[in-house]
């Protein structure tokens, strides 16, 4: 739920104390402070192509990473940790960008060979990534213990 105020056209009707006129009816811009219940979907488009794939291709997903949040987790994480070695260009950075890059091309091929994914939906959640990051959202979808397990299970 969220509160607001917003200014809202009320009728304003004035009675007259002689009998003889007509009420008049004019207008006034009121505050008024509301309450608005939005219902929303707020899975990006990635997410809502994940709950669309054919039962195969979920059950592929499913035998890999357990489940299809899961999955996108690993690639958004991968997609983060590539940026973040190209931001922060630490010791080594060009090195560690390459193997980045390498590693998310290969998890990719993988991971579409093996579950059949369309093309566009790896594209969709590193699109994610990059929004969240323009828009200074700092998400942590996946602890390093855990990325770096399925990392071994996609490379190997």
């Amino acid at each position: 739920m969220v509160s607001l105020t917003v200014l809202v056209a009320g009728e304003v009707t004035k009675n007259c104390k002689n009998g003889n006129e007509k009420p008049r009816v004019g207008y006034m811009m009121l505050k008024k402070s509301v309450t608005l219940l939005f219902i929303c979907n707020n899975m990006t488009v990635a997410q809502e192509r994940l709950q669309t794939l054919a039962e195969d291709t979920r059950m592929a997903i499913n035998l890999w990473f357990g489940d299809v949040a899961t999955f996108y987790a690993f690639f958004y994480t991968l997609t983060q940790k590539e940026h973040i070695i190209d931001q922060e260009k630490p010791a080594g950075w060009q090195e560690q960008l390459k193997a980045a890059q390498y590693y998310r091309r290969l998890c990719a091929k993988r991971a579409q060979k093996e579950c059949g994914l369309p093309d566009e939906l790896l594209e969709d959640i590193y699109s994610d990534y990059f929004e969240d990051f323009a828009n200074y959202r700092d998400k942590k979808l996946m602890d390093d213990k855990l990325f770096m397990s399925f990392l071994r299970k996609l490379i190997s």
